[in-house]
């Protein structure tokens, strides 16, 4: 394994779960997701920044964890984009301007309406338009919406809308 960032100061998340007869009653979960210290924060962007001269894609999968604070994830895409290095981001919060300059973000339904005021987001109409002012205000380049049992629709600021549908199996 290459790559562990330890940091001695935050225990590792456990996740303990509770099964009865094969099935999951409960989860219960002990973490620290205050944020990382500064010297943490560093030393996983000194490690990202080295590695991108060598990679096509940065996905930032942001949890809340106290990893990805708002200035890493900056930097991070900084680093990014001056090295030509699509970004694709697993979004949490409302603010999405945080990711400004990703190539794709990724909102479920419930995200996309909070990121842009809580606007609907049932119809085709309704996701498009909301990920397109995503798009605007936020200057990211395309939005990938995860729609549950609707399927996913993928918005460009310069192309059509694609919506592609579930279908049950």
């Amino acid at each position: 394994v290459e790559g562990l960032i330890i940091d001695e100061t935050r225990p590792t998340i456990l996740k303990t779960r509770y099964l009865s007869q094969n099935q999951q009653l409960l989860r219960v979960d002990h973490e620290n997701s205050k944020a990382t210290n500064q010297h943490t924060h560093n030393r996983v962007f000194d490690y990202a920044a080295k590695l991108m001269g060598d990679v096509n894609v940065l996905i930032l999968s942001y949890y809340g964890k106290g990893v990805l604070t708002p200035d890493l994830v900056k930097r991070l895409i900084k680093v990014a984009k001056k090295n030509k290095v699509s970004i694709v981001v697993d979004p949490k919060g409302k603010d999405f301007s945080l990711y400004k300059g990703a190539t794709i973000v990724t909102p479920n339904k419930k995200e996309l309406s909070e990121a842009v005021g809580n606007l609907p987001v049932s119809s085709n109409e309704e996701v498009e338009q909301a990920a397109q002012i995503l798009i605007k205000k936020c200057g990211i380049e395309n939005v990938v919406a995860t729609r549950s049992e609707d399927g996913i629709s993928v918005l460009s600021i310069n192309a059509l809308p694609i919506d592609l549908r579930t279908r049950a199996v």
